[in-house]
């Protein structure tokens, strides 16, 4: 087994955002952006509290951002539904 270098996680995080871009503008890419930080700071808790990442680790940490971010879009949806039909934000 290899584990990833920085240049591939380089290259799949450039490809996610992208696509986010593609799908979702601006209102996306700030999700993204949210969910990598929650990750990341996940992450360095997992390292100090269990001494590192395991896979049940890694699928409550999904289900924490999944979470977050459908709490996060239900919040901005009523301000997102008013900014989509001014052009303000594309879909």
């Amino acid at each position: 087994m290899t584990l990833a270098v920085p240049a591939d996680r380089f290259k799949a995080l450039s490809l996610a955002l992208l696509l986010v871009m593609i799908v979702s503008g601006l209102a996306g890419v700030l999700l993204l952006a949210c969910w990598w930080i929650c990750c990341r700071l996940l992450g360095l808790w997992f390292e100090k509290r269990a001494g590192g990442v395991t896979g049940d680790l890694l699928g409550g940490c999904c289900e924490v951002i999944e979470t977050g971010v459908l709490i996060a879009c239900a919040a901005c949806g009523n301000i997102l539904a008013r900014l989509v039909p001014a052009g303000i934000v594309p879909i």
